[in-house]
């Protein structure tokens, strides 16, 4: 968005015609499309701890059983469906600790989100809870 200001304060500044405007706005909306819906997380202690049970639950087949919940053979994976706990804003997502996110891409899938984000969320909390079970 930063960029988005700059070119748009540079173009009134420098009397740029209208069509820089539209490329700058086209170039944004792009930028906001492309990028990867965050739906659903869970907290966790540490950032450590976020990644080891994010490990565990993509190792565990947490793509493939997605999948397979929208109709996909077994052991096919959903594209652009995967977890997050780096490279983000803890407090953006948690209170204290660090997040464990679910994150899907649509545009790299020819799948319905809505399905997608639906099945991944009772999926996520399925395969968390069966760490947590698996830990004590």
């Amino acid at each position: 968005m930063e960029v988005l200001m700059f070119i748009v304060l540079v173009g009134l500044s420098r009397g740029a015609e209208l069509k820089y405007y539209f490329a700058a706005f086209v170039l944004c909306l792009s930028g906001c499309v492309t990028s990867p819906k965050y739906s659903h997380f869970e907290c966790f202690e540490s950032r450590d701890q976020a990644q080891q049970v994010g490990s565990d639950i993509f190792l565990a087949g947490f793509t493939e059983r997605v999948g397979h919940r929208l109709g996909l053979s077994s052991n096919r994976s959903v594209k652009g469906l995967g977890l997050r706990w780096g490279g983000i804003k803890a407090t953006d997502y948690c209170e204290s600790g660090h997040p464990l996110i679910v994150t899907y891409d649509s545009i790299k899938s020819d799948y319905d989100p809505e399905q997608v984000m639906f099945w991944s969320k009772i999926i996520f909390r399925e395969m968390i809870s069966e760490v947590k079970k698996a830990e004590q």
